[in-house]
């Protein structure tokens, strides 16, 4: 009898308990799933070609936080807008929408997995709730205070990227 099967003594008298395999420990397998995305991890090229595209999304939202951040400071419509109370209650409330988004995507299984549309929309609405929120709390400052803010910002994600190149 092979180690990795269960003995026929555990079923009943019809056989009733199927041979299923054992998990191997020492391979640290634990749950004796096949992972087939943790093989294609192993490979360099497709890890570097996940950390590029995720990084490509961090850079598409930060750059478009940084264009909602630039209308709220220079364009005085939305200015004004952002510093009354209803600009106020809208950047509140898109917070903690962003917050319950966020929470739902960690939590459920809410867009996970192969990319598809729904992974899209929740990618723009969670960048459209966060670019609202950070126009809202930009019309508070100086436009110095800001400027070293976001200087300080692309300084650390082109780091980031110089790390990935080395």
């Amino acid at each position: 009898m092979d180690s990795h099967t269960i003995p026929p003594e555990y079923g009943n008298s019809y056989g009733a308990v199927p041979h299923r395999a054992v998990p191997d420990l020492e391979e640290g397998n634990i749950f004796g799933v096949i992972d087939p995305f943790e093989r294609t991890f192993q490979d360099r090229s497709y890890r570097m070609f996940f950390v590029r595209r995720v990084l490509a999304l961090v850079g598409f939202q930060l750059f478009a936080c940084t264009g909602a951040m630039a209308l709220s400071l220079f364009y005085e419509p939305v200015n004004t807008f952002f510093k009354s109370n209803a600009g106020m209650s809208l950047g509140i409330v898109s917070f903690f929408l962003w917050i319950g988004l966020f929470i739902a995507i960690g939590c459920c299984r809410v867009g996970r997995g192969p990319p598809n549309p729904f992974n899209v929309t929740l990618l723009l609405v969670s960048t459209l709730l966060l670019s609202t929120y950070t126009a809202n709390v930009v019309v508070k400052f100086e436009i110095p205070d800001i400027m070293i803010a976001a200087a300080t910002t692309v300084g650390v994600f082109d780091e980031s990227n110089l790390v990935l190149v080395l």
